[in-house]
């Protein structure tokens, strides 16, 4: 579990922040932690590992590092495309 405070877990979450469903996956969090991924094996049918956001209910709900990343991508290329456009005014 991520310690609370410490600027890893700042950094994590500001990665988070900008999950498509952010809002939705971040409601509630008490903490996070790394665990095997339900979802994804490999073919020898080894999971792969990814966060797991702790919910105050006691449920837990994984979330894609991919899924952030790419969305924050994204925005910073809208940024950039935005700027150009500014420029050649």
């Amino acid at each position: 579990m991520l310690i609370e405070g410490s600027p890893d877990t700042a950094l994590v979450y500001a990665v988070f922040a900008h999950h498509p469903r952010a809002d939705e996956k971040l409601k509630n969090v008490k903490g996070i932690k790394v665990d095997s991924s339900e979802h994804d094996a490999d073919e020898k049918g080894k999971k792969s590992r990814c966060f797991h956001l702790m919910k105050e209910d006691g449920t837990t709900e994984d979330i894609s590092v991919i899924k952030c990343l790419a969305e924050l991508e994204r925005k910073l290329n809208a940024e950039i495309g935005r700027a150009s456009c500014r420029e050649r005014v």
